[in-house]
C-alpha cells in the first residue's frame, strides 16, 4: 500500500509541477515551523497552511501590462516616475495627453461565490500641478473599477459603498511589509479632492479590495480600471500595482508519506533523516508545494575509554573526553565542558545530550608514584658536528630517548636547535620525562669581499668580515690584508666566531697590464703654418698636456714643442708618453715675369707660387708705369687677373710684395711683369 501511495504522489508531483507550479496556489509547512531534529524513536506532528485560490496575480515587474490585458489611451509606463510603488515596478498612467484612459484584463471564469479582486492604487502625488505626476483634482477625474460579462460591450461599476482606504499615508515605503493599509478601500469609484493641494489616502499607495458581485459571476468576466474624464493633457495621473483575483476553487492536499489534508491526524516517526513534501492542487491543475526536513539523530553514546592508571606527580593530570558533536555535557564534578582534567583518584561520569537525546558513561582513575628523570646538561655544537647526551638511570627501571635509543647515552647531529627527550620508566604505566637541548650554532658567514682587479704595480686592501678572528693564506691574521700581486692570485681567509665555529671564503685579485701607448705624427719636421696631425693608440681614454682628450689631434704648427699624454684603459690603468714636434720657418715662393690673361685657363692669373703657410702678414701691390696702383691684396692666395677698373691692361707693370713670417722675419720682393695677349 505504501509503495502505491509513494508512486501516486511522485507521478502527481511531476505532472502538476510541470504544469502550473506556484501559478495560483501556495502552501507552507507550519508545524514544525522549520527543519527540525528529533531523537531516534521520537515522533513529530505535521501541519500545513495554504490555498489554491488565485486566478490572476499581476505585479507588473515584467514592465508590461500583463498577458491578455489591453489598454485604451492609457499609454502606461513602468519606470516609477513619481516615486516607489508597493513592490518593484508598478503601472503608471498619465504621462501623455488623452481624454480618457482604460486598462482591461483578460476574461476569467468567476462563477464561484466569494471571488475577490485586490489591488494597490494611488492618484498622482498631492500638490503636483502639472506633468506626469499631476493629481486628479476634479470630481469626474477619478478612477472607476468596473466589470463586464459581455466581452466589454457594457461596463458596470462595482457596487458601493465607495470607501477610501485607511492606514498610514507614506511616500517612502515600505508599503507592503509592514502593511501601511489597515483597512482596504472598496467600491467602484473614488472621487478626487478638489484643487492642486488635494490630500487624503487616495493620493498615497494603499490597498483596495472588492468582492465580485453576483452580477459579475460568469464564465467570461473582465475587469477594468477606467478614468473616463481628464484635463485632456498629460495630467490627472494615477497608478496600480499587485493586482490579484482569487476564488475558493476545489483544492486537494497530499503528503509524501501518504497522509492527506492540511493537518495529518497521526504523527510521523522516521528512523532516518527524512524530507516530508506537501502538495496542494486544484481542479484547474494549479499546484504548489513545500518541504520540511526531519533530521533523526541516534541517541548519544559517550565513551570515556577504559579505566586509567597514571603517575601521581606534580602537574600530571588525567584528561577524559566525552567526544565532540554533543550539545550539552554534565560531569559528576559539575563541569559542563567536553573534557575534564583531574589528578584525584575516583570514578567520574558524564551525561551528554543532542537536542533532547541523552547518554551516559563513567570511568575510574588510579594514581601511582612517579620516577624523577634527568637528561643531563644542554650542549652547544657547530653545525655539522655531533653531540653525545647522557641521562641518569633510575634503579630497577629503564629509559628511552626520543631518538629511539634505549641506552643511557645517545649521539645526535641536529642541523638546528633541537630538544631531545629522556624518559624513564619505573613501571609500564608510570614514567616521567626530562629534556636536554642541543644548541646548534651556524658557521660564520665569512666574507673575503668581492673579487677585484688592480693595475700592475698597484696594491689593494682585502677586508674580511663576519668572524671574530681571521687567518689569510698569505700569513696575515687580521681582517685587513694589503696585497700587490703581479699575476692573478686567489687569497683564502679562514674565520672563527665567538662560538669557535670555523668557515672560510676566497677572493680573487686579477692583475691588469698597463696600456702600451704608441704616438704617430704625420711628419718628422714642420714649417710654420703646417697642419700637425697626431694619432695615438693603446688606451681607451687620453689626456694631453694641451687639454685635448681625443686619440687624434690636428692643429697648426706655430713653434717647436713637446706633447705629453696620459692614456687610461677601461680598467683604470694608465701610462704616459711624449713626442717632440720641430717647427721651422719654411716660407719660400717664386713669381713669374709674364702672364696671359686670355681666359684659356693657362697662366691667366699673376700670383706667387710656393709655401706661404707661415706668413702672418702679407701685402702684394702692382703699379702701372705712371705709379698708379692697379691691384693690391693681403691674401697670399689671391692674384691679379690683368684688369683694372673693368679694362683689360697691357704692357709692363711693377710689383712689390712685403711679408712677415711666423718666425718674425720681415722680407720684400720686387720685380716686373708683362701682360702678353
Amino acid at each position: 500500500m505504501n509503495r502505491l501511495i509513494t508512486s501516486f504522489f511522485l507521478l502527481l508531483s511531476v505532472f502538476l509541477l510541470s504544469k502550473n507550479a506556484n501559478a495560483q496556489c501556495h502552501i507552507t509547512v507550519t508545524l514544525p515551523t522549520q527543519d527540525t531534529t528529533i531523537c531516534q524513536g521520537d515522533s513529530v506532528y505535521l501541519k500545513s497552511d495554504g490555498t489554491c485560490s488565485y486566478l490572476m496575480n499581476n505585479d507588473f515587474n515584467g514592465q508590461i501590462i500583463g498577458p491578455g490585458w489591453s489598454s485604451t489611451q492609457a499609454n502606461p509606463v513602468f519606470n516609477n516616475p513619481c516615486g516607489p510603488g508597493p513592490v518593484g515596478y508598478h503601472l503608471w498612467v498619465g504621462t501623455t495627453a488623452s481624454t480618457s484612459r482604460t486598462l482591461v484584463t483578460q476574461s476569467y471564469d468567476l462563477q464561484m461565490n466569494g471571488c475577490v479582486v485586490e489591488w494597490w492604487m494611488r492618484y498622482g502625488p498631492a500638490g503636483s500641478s502639472a506633468g506626469s505626476c499631476e493629481s486628479p483634482d476634479m470630481p469626474t477625474e477619478g478612477v472607476h473599477v468596473q466589470y463586464s460579462t459581455n466581452n466589454g460591450a457594457t461596463w458596470t461599476d462595482f457596487p458601493g459603498p465607495n470607501l477610501n482606504p485607511v492606514g498610514i499615508n507614506s511616500t517612502t515605503g515600505p508599503f507592503v511589509n509592514p502593511m501601511v493599509t489597515t483597512t482596504p478601500g472598496s467600491g467602484g469609484y473614488w472621487t478626487p479632492s478638489p484643487g492642486n493641494s488635494a490630500t487624503g489616502p487616495l493620493y498615497y499607495w494603499h490597498k483596495f479590495e472588492n468582492v465580485v458581485p453576483v452580477a459579475a459571476q460568469s464564465t467570461n468576466t473582465k475587469i477594468r480600471w477606467a478614468q473616463l474624464a481628464t484635463s485632456n493633457q498629460n495630467f490627472d495621473a494615477w497608478g496600480i500595482d499587485e493586482v490579484q483575483i482569487s476564488c475558493p476553487n476545489n483544492q486537494n492536499v497530499i503528503w509524501s508519506h501518504g497522509a492527506v489534508g492540511l493537518v495529518p491526524p497521526a504523527p510521523v516517526s522516521p528512523t532516518t533523516t527524512t524530507s516530508y513534501i506537501v502538495v496542494i492542487f486544484d481542479s484547474l491543475l494549479n499546484v504548489a508545494s513545500d518541504t520540511v526536513q526531519i533530521t533523526v539523530i541516534p541517541n548519544p553514546q559517550p565513551d570515556l575509554g577504559p579505566d586509567t592508571t597514571i603517575c601521581n606527580q606534580p602537574g600530571n593530570m588525567a584528561t577524559f573526553d566525552a567526544g565532540s558533536g554533543y550539545q550539552t555535557y554534565l560531569w559528576s564534578t559539575g563541569a559542563t565542558t567536553q573534557t575534564i582534567s583531574t589528578n584525584i583518584s575516583g570514578t567520574y561520569s558524564v551525561t551528554v545530550s543532542t537536542g533532547n537525546c541523552t547518554g551516559t558513561d563513567d570511568v575510574t582513575l588510579d594514581f601511582q608514584p612517579a620516577p624523577t628523570p634527568n637528561a643531563g646538561p644542554d650542549v652547544e655544537i657547530c653545525i655539522g658536528e655531533s653531540a653525545t647526551l647522557t641521562g641518569v638511570p633510575i634503579p630497577n627501571g629503564y629509559q628511552a630517548w626520543s631518538t629511539g635509543d634505549s641506552t643511557v647515552s645517545t649521539t645526535v647531529s641536529p642541523l638546528k636547535d633541537s630538544t631531545f627527550y629522556y624518559t624513564v620508566f619505573s613501571s609500564p604505566v608510570c614514567f616521567a620525562t626530562d629534556s636536554a637541548m642541543v644548541i646548534v650554532h651556524p658557521l660564520p658567514l665569512v666574507d673575503a669581499g668581492v673579487d677585484t682587479a688592480v693595475c700592475k704595480g698597484d696594491s689593494v686592501m682585502l677586508i674580511a668580515s663576519n668572524a671574530a678572528s681571521y687567518q689569510w693564506s698569505n700569513g696575515k691574521n687580521s681582517p685587513f690584508n694589503t696585497v700587490a700581486p703581479n699575476v692573478l692570485t686567489s687569497y683564502r681567509v679562514t674565520g672563527t666566531d665567538v662560538h669557535g665555529c670555523v668557515n672560510s671564503d676566497t677572493v680573487v685579485v686579477d692583475v691588469n697590464p698597463l696600456p702600451e701607448l704608441e704616438i704617430v705624427v704625420n711628419k718628422t719636421e714642420y714649417c710654420f703654418g703646417d697642419t700637425i696631425m697626431v694619432d695615438i693608440t693603446g688606451a681607451d681614454f687620453y689626456q694631453w698636456t694641451n687639454g685635448q682628450t681625443s686619440n687624434h689631434l690636428e692643429y697648426m704648427a706655430q713653434a717647436s714643442h713637446e706633447l705629453y699624454v696620459t692614456g687610461t684603459d677601461i680598467h683604470g690603468c694608465h701610462s704616459s708618453d711624449r713626442v717632440s714636434i720641430p717647427v721651422e720657418d719654411c716660407v719660400k715662393f717664386f713669381i713669374g715675369s709674364a702672364f696671359t690673361p686670355n681666359g684659356d685657363g693657362l697662366n691667366d692669373i699673376f700670383i706667387p707660387f710656393g709655401n706661404l703657410g707661415g706668413v702672418t702678414s702679407y701685402d702684394f701691390i702692382i703699379y702701372n708705369r705712371w705709379g698708379q696702383v692697379v691691384f693690391q691684396t693681403d691674401n697670399p692666395y689671391k692674384g691679379w687677373d690683368g684688369y683694372f677698373e673693368g679694362n683689360r691692361m697691357t704692357g709692363v707693370f711693377t710689383y712689390i710684395i712685403n711679408f712677415t713670417t711666423m718666425a718674425g722675419n720681415i722680407s720684400q720682393k720686387t720685380g716686373t711683369v708683362t701682360i702678353i695677349h
